[in-house]
């Protein structure tokens, strides 16, 4: 055996015949080569395995309210791209959770704590978060159509270009939330608070509003024909150039709301509280006026108001007018 070894080292030491080198350094390569096709031949079973695991660590965790494993599992899962559908975590905490695209479809999350959580371009389609914290929650670009969100906490929640359409937020908390250009058509926000939201072209048509609390949000140029307004509260809201056409204003609180440029064609104001509100240039043709209060109502360039829509209203005589309405009016000049 010492032998063949010496001969081996001295074949490999000549420069005559590199043969046997050669041989091995193939060798060596091709062995190489088989590993890296054994590797990728595995990778699926890995992926199972990895899948596996992240899935037992979810069901490990069922009804633990804290466990950092299974948010971590959670992540780990989206990020590969798996889907979620129909996860049952209800009363759970995962605040702080990144499932950014997440496929949430019909998952049952409630009153589950998603504080802060991203879940921003997430399919949350006929989700079940009632009453599911979601306070400062990044849902930019969400789809929540259909999605059950009563009594749900969105304070200060991202809904920038969110996807409401029939969505459930009755009773829920909606403060300081950014919903621009997000579309609530169809939604029900029945009691509602949604004080200094910002809605700006926001799409709102045939939305419940009903009694809800608008006080300060900013509505500018939002789409709320058709919607019910009923008894809500606008106090110093911003519609400035809001569609507000066959909209129900009955019993609604508009003090020192802005309807500058504003469409009330066909829309119930009746019993509606208008004090101090600004409807510089907004549209009134056919809108019902009666009872509502206009003391100190800006009405100097309204269109298509008559002096018997504003004479079935209260405290007509000392709203704000332009001389030739005035005249109509009987009044005296200002």
């Amino acid at each position: 055996m010492g032998a063949i070894l010496l001969l081996i080292g001295v074949i490999l030491t000549t420069d005559e015949q590199p043969q046997l080198s050669k041989i091995l350094n193939n060798v060596e390569a091709i062995s190489i080569l088989a590993a890296v096709v054994v590797f990728f031949k595995e990778t699926p079973n890995r992926k199972k395995q990895f899948y596996y695991q992240a899935w037992r660590t979810i069901d490990t965790a069922h009804g633990l309210k804290t466990s950092y494993a299974r948010v971590q599992a959670l992540q780990d899962l989206n990020e590969e791209g798996v889907s979620l559908r129909g996860l049952n975590s209800p009363g759970v905490d995962l605040q702080r959770i990144n499932l950014h695209r997440a496929f949430l479809y019909e998952a049952i999350l409630e009153g589950t704590n998603l504080l802060a959580a991203d879940l921003s371009s997430s399919n949350l389609n006929k989700a079940n978060l009632n009453a599911a914290n979601l306070s400062e929650a990044n849902l930019n670009r969400a789809d929540l159509c259909g999605a059950n969100l009563t009594g749900a906490n969105l304070s200060e929640a991202d809904l920038c270009g969110a996807d409401l359409i029939g969505a459930q937020l009755s009773l829920s908390n909606l403060m300081g939330a950014n919903l621009k250009e997000a579309d609530l058509s169809r939604a029900d926000l029945d009691r509602a608070n949604l004080g200094r939201t910002n809605l700006t072209r926001a799409d709102l048509i045939g939305t419940n509003l009903n009694q809800a609390d608008l006080s300060g949000a900013d509505l500018s140029g939002a789409d709320l024909s058709g919607a019910n307004l009923s008894g809500a509260t606008l106090i110093g809201t911003n519609l400035s150039g809001a569609d507000l056409s066959e909209v129900n204003l009955s019993g609604a609180n508009l003090s020192g709301a802005n309807l500058s440029e504003a469409d009330l064609s066909g829309a119930d104001l009746s019993g509606a509280n208008l004090s101090e509100a600004n409807l510089l240039g907004a549209y009134l043709s056919e809108a019902e006026l009666f009872g509502a209060n206009l003391k100190k109502t800006n009405l100097h360039t309204t269109k298509f108001l008559t002096p018997a829509q504003i004479k079935s209203a209260q405290n007509w005589q000392i709203g704000n007018y332009n001389e030739q309405l005035r005249k109509k009016l009987n009044l005296p000049p200002d």
